[in-house]
């Protein structure tokens, strides 16, 4: 059987490769402004609806469910 992450990583669209950074979003130290909360969720909810169209969706949100990554990213549209 496949590891699961080479099982993502074959079947996955160009989608999470083109900007990486938005699966994975870092927030700024300290308090937040409303307008930087207003940019994460944009770039959260554009994650996630990319992800509902890729073909690796499944088996990415099951790799994103390990208790090791569900504290990280977006991981299947989650």
């Amino acid at each position: 059987m496949k590891n699961e992450l080479a099982q993502v990583y074959e079947t996955k669209t160009t989608a999470c490769e083109a900007n990486p950074d938005q699966w994975f979003l870092s927030f700024p130290a300290g308090v937040i402004t409303k307008k930087q909360r207003e940019e994460i969720v944009i770039l959260a909810k554009d994650a996630r609806d990319k992800c509902l169209s890729c073909p690796a969706m499944e088996p990415c949100r099951a790799l994103g469910m390990k208790e090791e990554n569900i504290k990280y990213g977006t991981w299947g549209g989650l």
